[in-house]
């Protein structure tokens, strides 16, 4: 009896649905927007309307608040200048619906 309940309580937790930090497609940055509240940018090739409801879910922020703000805004804006190609993270744990600029709290820069 006991197997079962436990077994029971195991599919139910793992059914639960889970918000993760989804991670983008490939991309590249087509504008940056330094703003006091932090660095708005945009992606060019990759869109998330579930989380960003600003220009067609191209729109993302890296917030002043976020731990590392000075490293990741002038890596973004480097990686923007050298038209390099990125992946971001999205903070989706913080949501509960769409915003107009979903913060990420970390990306890659590709060569």
């Amino acid at each position: 009896m006991f197997k079962h309940l436990l077994t029971g309580g195991v599919l139910l937790i793992s059914s639960l649905p889970l918000k993760a930090d989804p991670w983008s497609d490939t991309t590249r940055i087509n504008w940056i927007y330094p703003t006091a509240s932090g660095l708005i940018f945009a992606t060019q090739d990759y869109s998330n309307k579930e989380l960003s409801n600003c220009d067609n879910g191209h729109r993302f922020i890296i917030p002043r608040s976020t731990d590392n703000y000075e490293v990741m805004s002038s890596s973004m804006i480097a990686a923007f200048m050298a038209d390099k190609r990125v992946k971001i993270n999205i903070d989706g744990e913080s949501l509960s619906g769409a915003v107009c600029e979903p913060s990420i709290n970390r990306f890659i820069v590709f060569k």
